[in-house]
């Protein structure tokens, strides 16, 4: 199966300094276990001491906690500026990105598990992505992502009233290239090959805190995590999913 051109055509130029400029948009320098972690965290194998590639890491959050408990971990990501700023953290990361492999050789892999967390969808070509990385990901390794769910209950509410935002983070991100939901992401995990989806699930809307409603917050998020749950494709603020290679149940 031949890769689109994607990058390739358009030159990586201009698709590195966008996100060099929207670096600052996704700086976290946090190590907080937030709602998109803890879903994810739930897909992991129950080892200790896992290998470990976040890809399009940014500023290293998901890398900070994954250190925390023990994990061996390294970065990549497009922008120079969050490289600098996760290896400021003690923590090994490289300049790169999976479309055109570019990076791969300063990656010790193979590594037991490899995420993605908000990144496919700034993509020209995830398919390729998942492919490419799929081969410095071991033998009986896994792929975990997140995505955001153009799908949920207030995008839809969003387009139905006609209107398409560009905002610089979250569901309508302005360096948002393709668009995900529930039951399109079989699309793009057939177009990778070898690859099967093994779970899915979704992380919960955020809580309504307008009309007093902050009161009964901590209720919000059981029903809406219960909900995200049982019913992604319009509860999940994002799709959570986790990939093996074809054959591999673990």
């Amino acid at each position: 199966m031949k890769d689109t051109p994607g990058p390739r055509a358009a030159g990586l130029g201009p698709y590195r300094e966008f996100y060099e400029r929207k670096a600052a948009s996704y700086q976290d320098l946090s190590s907080a276990v937030g709602r998109r972690e803890k879903v994810v965290l739930g897909l992991f194998p129950p080892k200790n001491g896992l290998r470990i590639l976040d890809y399009g890491c940014g500023s290293g959050r998901f890398l900070r906690i994954l250190r925390d408990q023990g994990h061996d971990v390294v970065g990549m990501d497009i922008s120079e500026t969050a490289v600098e700023t996760v290896r400021g953290s003690g923590i090994d990361a490289v300049t790169g990105e999976a479309e055109t492999r570019r990076g791969f050789d300063k990656l010790s892999g193979p590594f037991d598990v490899i995420t993605a967390l908000d990144v496919l969808e700034h993509t020209f070509d995830p398919a390729c992505v998942i492919r490419n990385l799929f081969q410095i990901l071991s033998k009986d390794g896994c792929f975990i992502a997140s995505v955001p769910n153009v799908g949920c209950l207030p995008a839809r509410a969003t387009i139905l009233g006609g209107r398409f935002p560009a905002t610089p983070t979250g569901l309508f991100d302005s360096g948002h290239i393709r668009w995900f939901t529930v039951s399109n992401l079989g699309h793009y995990v057939g177009q990778a090959g070898g690859a099967q989806l093994l779970a899915c699930a979704g992380t919960p809307l955020p809580s309504i805190s307008k009309c007093g409603l902050w009161r009964a917050e901590k209720f919000q998020d059981q029903i809406l995590t219960w909900l995200a749950r049982h019913w992604p494709s319009l509860w999940g603020y994002q799709i959570v999913f986790k990939l093996t290679r074809a054959g591999d149940e673990r």
